[in-house]
């Protein structure tokens, strides 16, 4: 699938979840490091994961949800999306997990939130976002 977003500087790009990213996704919402950042408390099969890729696809239009797969190198490093987009109040919630733990710390949260805020407020016009830290 082709880059949705890109930050040439840092090197990391964003294009949608595909179904072959299930296996990936799932292991890193499993692991313990990862799910104590994220609103996860419980195991997540691989079915469930293909299944929420798939519920994530088949949207209306637009879209409540845009679920992004971070890459660096070409290589899946973790997720982002724009979430519980509410197009009548212009506004949403952004995320990320950096599921690769090795890449942490180097830039690369700092890229993908500036790429998803340009993208919200210039691209769909948002005018407020909303985003945790844990």
């Amino acid at each position: 699938m082709s880059t949705f977003l890109r930050d040439s500087k840092i090197g990391v790009c964003l294009r949608p979840i595909e179904a072959k990213d299930a296996k990936i996704c799932a292991k890193w919402i499993n692991d313990p490091g990862n799910r104590e950042l994220l609103r996860v408390w419980l195991p997540c099969s691989l079915e469930k994961e293909r299944a929420w890729i798939k519920r994530m696809g088949s949207q209306d239009n637009p879209p409540t949800d845009i679920p992004l797969l971070i890459t660096r190198k070409g290589k899946p490093i973790g997720v982002a999306g724009i979430h519980c987009i509410q197009w009548d109040w212009r506004c949403a919630e952004i995320g990320i997990c950096i599921g690769v733990r090795k890449t942490r710390h180097n830039g690369v949260g700092t890229a993908v939130y500036s790429l998803l805020m340009r993208y919200a407020f210039e691209g769909m016009n948002l005018l407020l976002l909303e985003a945790e830290a844990y």
